[in-house]
């Protein structure tokens, strides 16, 4: 019984980021271009979050290309985006895409959702407590 308690706790300790600021792609750049912002985030500046800041990937079109951004934002970067384009991104510049995230490091890599850890460590705890009963 201790070894299923002591396996329960290493699950959860390993899952958790005690103290630990959110590190995320910092870049702008074109799209459809050699842009490392885009397509090479290897060579990119990356950057460590202070607090309540969020990792955000955004891309804002306008009439003739479409630019890339990969920074730490505020939580609620997108909505001021999509509420206030013509003050903030100025004259036929539109929020083509936009997202936050601040589930792991880097997560501003791609436009796909990124998975949360709580999906594999909730079925592993169930699991585990069920050899309990």
């Amino acid at each position: 019984m201790s070894h299923h308690l002591f396996l329960i706790l290493s699950v959860i300790v390993v899952s958790l980021k005690y103290g630990t600021a959110l590190n995320c792609y910092d870049c702008t750049g074109r799209t459809n271009t050699s842009s490392n912002c885009e397509n090479n985030l290897s060579s990119v500046k990356k950057q460590n979050c202070t607090t309540g800041l969020v990792c955000a990937y955004y891309i804002i079109e306008n009439n003739s290309y479409s630019t890339i951004t990969r920074s730490c934002s505020s939580p609620d970067v997108c909505s001021r985006l999509e509420n206030q384009n013509s003050h903030i991104l100025g004259h036929n510049n539109t929020v083509k895409y936009c997202k936050t995230c601040n589930s792991t490091d880097y997560c501003n890599s791609a436009v796909s959702i990124q998975t949360s850890n709580v999906f594999f460590i909730i079925p592993a705890i169930v699991y585990m407590l069920s050899k309990f009963v």
